[in-house]
C-alpha cells in the first residue's frame, strides 16, 4: 500500500497514461511495482491533480538540456516544475535507530525473551548543524551487545520480577536499556535527531538546490516551480524558514509547493487528504498571478485528488514489510450487530486458500481469547451453536480501500442442525415438484 490505495493508483496511473510516451509508461510500472518508489507515486499524484486542472505535458523538449516532469497551461498561467520527494534518509543512515532496535529484538527473542517490559534511552550529539544519536554504527554491533548485554540478558531469564538494567557508554555511544518487570508495552526515548539548525544546509534546501539548477537548464524562460513532496521528512511540517530563505537567494524560481498528507490511518474519521501549500517568491510583484497561484496550488490541486489511505510515515514502513507489494486489507477488522457479520473478504479469502491456518485466523480476528480465563468471542461459533445457518452472504464493494467486507447474514434456528420444535406458527407449507 502506498499514500492511495493500489486501487485508486491505479486509476490515477490509467487517467495520466495519456501524458506518457510508452517507453515512460513502462519506466513508471517497472518503479511502482519493483522498487515501491515513493518518488514515483507523488510524481503521479500531481500530474493527475494539474491536470485535472489545465493543459499538462510530461517532460517535454522546451530547448535545453533538462527536461522538466510538468509543462502547466491554462486560460491564466504558464509555468513549468520539477516533482522532488525529500525525506530524512541521511539522518536514518546517521542514527539507525530502527535498525538498532530490531537488533535488540531479535537478540531477545534469539535468546528467548521478547521486548516486552524493555526500554531504552538514546543521547545524541552535536555534528555542527546536525544532531546524531550515539549508537553504534551497524558494522560495530558488539560494541553494544558485549557482556554486559549477556549478563542482563541471562539475569532477566533467571529472575524476570526484579528490574534491570545496564548503561552502555563509549566514543559515540551512550544508550539505557532497562527492564521493567510486570510491563508488557515496550518504548524508547531519544532527542530529536531528523532536523538541522542550518536553513540552507538541509534535505530540503540540498534539493530545492538541485531541483533549481535542473530548471534554469531546461530552456524554458517563463515561470518556473519546485513541487516538493513528503518522503518522511520531519522539516517539512515547519518548511517555511528553509523555503523563505531560499526563494530569498534565487531569482530563477517562481514559487515552491510543499505537498504533504494531513492526518493517519488510525485517526480515519477526521479523514486522510493531500494538502498543499504554495511559497511564492518575493520578486513576482505582480499580485494577481500571485493569487492565480495561490489559488491553483492551494485549493484546486488538492480538491482534484481522492482522498489518500495512509500517512507517509506508516506507508513507507509497510512498503518495506514482505507484504509491501499488495495493499492493507481490513484484517482483524470486523463488526457484528447480532444477525449480520462484516469482515474483510481478503481475510477469508486467504483462509480458504490455505495462506491463513485456523489459528492465524482466529487469533487475528479476536476471536480465541485473548488471556486465559476470558469469554470468547467467535460470532461463526455463536450462530453454529445456536442452530442458525447463513441465510444470504454478499459483497460489499470498497473502491478507496484495497479489500472490500463480506457480509454473512444469519437466519433463525435452522432444524437442520437445530433441534426440532412443536411451535407450528411459521411452519412452511411444502408442496411437491413439479414433475
Amino acid at each position: 500500500m502506498a499514500i492511495f490505495s493500489r486501487r485508486t493508483l491505479q486509476r490515477l496511473l490509467k487517467a495520466t497514461a495519456p501524458l506518457l510516451t510508452p517507453a515512460q509508461r513502462t519506466e513508471r510500472l517497472q518503479k511502482l511495482n519493483t522498487t515501491k518508489s515513493l518518488d514515483t507515486e507523488w510524481e503521479v499524484i500531481t500530474l493527475f491533480a494539474l491536470s485535472k486542472c489545465g493543459k499538462v505535458s510530461h517532460e517535454p523538449d522546451l530547448g535545453g538540456v533538462t527536461r522538466p516532469d510538468v509543462f502547466f497551461r491554462d486560460s491564466t498561467l504558464e509555468f513549468v516544475a520539477d516533482v522532488v520527494t525529500v525525506s530524512d534518509k541521511g539522518y536514518e543512515e546517521a542514527s539507525p535507530l530502527d535498525e538498532f532496535t530490531k537488533e535488540v529484538a531479535r537478540r531477545l527473542q534469539r535468546s528467548g525473551l521478547t521486548m516486552a517490559g524493555f526500554n531504552y534511552h538514546v543521547e545524541s550529539e552535536k555534528k555542527g548543524p546536525k544532531a546524531r544519536l550515539m549508537l553504534p554504527a551497524k558494522s560495530n554491533w558488539n560494541v553494544f551487545f558485549d557482556q554486559k548485554f549477556r549478563d542482563l540478558v541471562a539475569a532477566v531469564k533467571a529472575n524476570p520480577t526484579v528490574r534491570w538494567g545496564i548503561h552502555q557508554q563509549g566514543p559515540g555511544l551512550d544508550v539505557k536499556l532497562i527492564y521493567t518487570p510486570g510491563q508488557d508495552s515496550t518504548g524508547g526515548s531519544f532527542p530529536a535527531y531528523r532536523w538541522s539548525s542550518d536553513t540552507s544546509q538541509n534535505p530540503i534546501a540540498n534539493r530545492l538546490n538541485d531541483k533549481r539548477d535542473q530548471l534554469k537548464r531546461s530552456g524554458f524562460n517563463g515561470l518556473r516551480g519546485i513541487f516538493v513532496c513528503d518522503g518522511d521528512c520531519e522539516a517539512l511540517a515547519r518548511p517555511e524558514p528553509i523555503v523563505k530563505r531560499f526563494l530569498k537567494g534565487t531569482s530563477s524560481v517562481a514559487f515552491v509547493a510543499i505537498m504533504t498528507v494531513d492526518g493517519n490511518r488510525f485517526a480515519k474519521q477526521n479523514g486522510i487528504r493531500v494538502v498543499s501549500k504554495c511559497y511564492i517568491n518575493p520578486k513576482i510583484d505582480d499580485a494577481a498571478r500571485q493569487n492565480t497561484l495561490k489559488e491553483l496550488i492551494e485549493q484546486r490541486v488538492p480538491e482534484g485528488l481522492p482522498p489518500a489511505n495512509d500517512d507517509v510515515r506508516n506507508c513507507l514502513y509497510h512498503l518495506r514489510s514482505k507484504h509491501g507489494s499488495v495493499g492493507l486489507g481490513h484484517h482483524g477488522g470486523s463488526s457484528w450487530d447480532g444477525t449480520r457479520l462484516k469482515i474483510s473478504a481478503r481475510v477469508i479469502h486467504e483462509l480458504l486458500a490455505g495462506r491463513l491456518t485456523t489459528d492465524e485466523f482466529l487469533r487475528l480476528q479476536g476471536f480465541v481469547p485473548l488471556r486465559a480465563g476470558e469469554p470468547a468471542w467467535n460470532p461463526f461459533e455463536q450462530t453454529l451453536s445456536a442452530g442458525r445457518m447463513f441465510s444470504s452472504l454478499s459483497v460489499e464493494r470498497d473502491r478507496d480501500e484495497d479489500d472490500d467486507w463480506l457480509l454473512f447474514n444469519f437466519s433463525s434456528p435452522d432444524p437442520a442442525i437445530s433441534p426440532f420444535v412443536t411451535d407450528v406458527i411459521g411452519v412452511e407449507h411444502f408442496r411437491r415438484p413439479n414433475a
